[in-house]
């Protein structure tokens, strides 16, 4: 029987390659372990995330329109900080990216 966390992965991953599609962007699902989720052609790869404990970054977005975040720990040091925006406006970010 399948795991249910990989059947809610791979559903979001699906779910996030098809509205880039529709868009007019070249996706592709990688999906071997330890490798990126997908990979949009002319701009990088991505991670599709599913996961219980992600609420805490819908309350540091907010009502806002993006938020960077950098953890503060020893294992985080020289990390880059972390943009986190609403996936509408990633898909126009990209959009006009790819062109």
């Amino acid at each position: 029987m399948p795991n249910n966390n990989k059947i809610k992965g791979y559903t979001l991953e699906n779910n996030i390659i098809k509205e880039l599609r529709e868009i007019g962007l070249s996706v592709e699902r990688l999906g071997q372990a330890n490798q990126a989720d997908m990979i949009v052609h002319g701009f990088g790869t991505g991670e599709a995330k599913c996961k219980k404990n992600l609420k805490s970054f819908y309350d540091i977005l907010g009502k806002n329109h993006f938020a960077v975040v950098k953890w503060q720990s020893p294992k985080a040091r020289g990390n880059e900080p972390i943009a986190l925006l609403p996936f509408y406006l990633f898909k126009l970010l990209l959009r006009a990216y790819v062109k």
